[in-house]
């Protein structure tokens, strides 16, 4: 994972940082809370597998110059990397993405 400026989702405020909150403490709050009501370690991995592919997902550009009315020829995106990466991350083909 990167640092939260990086992602489009997490960027859009410029607020990366609250008064007082200790993101870490929190993020091992969770996955102890996690634990405690019975998610494997598995099933922690996998959740946060997720939530990084949606922010990886949401860096992605799109580039729709080939893209014509009326016609069914879709966008292209620009930055395959981001796709190849999510996709490997979640153990699909990127077709299936």
């Amino acid at each position: 994972m990167q640092k939260a400026s990086n992602y489009n989702y997490l960027s859009r405020s410029k607020c990366y940082e609250a008064a007082g909150v200790d993101d870490r403490e929190y993020f091992f709050e969770i996955k102890k809370s996690m634990k405690s009501i019975g998610f494997k370690e598995s099933d922690e991995n996998k959740i946060c597998i997720l939530l990084c592919s949606i922010l990886e997902l949401g860096n992605i550009e799109f580039d729709d110059s080939v893209h014509k009315e009326n016609e069914s020829k879709p966008c292209e995106i620009k930055n395959k990397k981001i796709m190849e990466k999510v996709a490997k991350n979640l153990q699909i083909e990127e077709p299936e993405l």
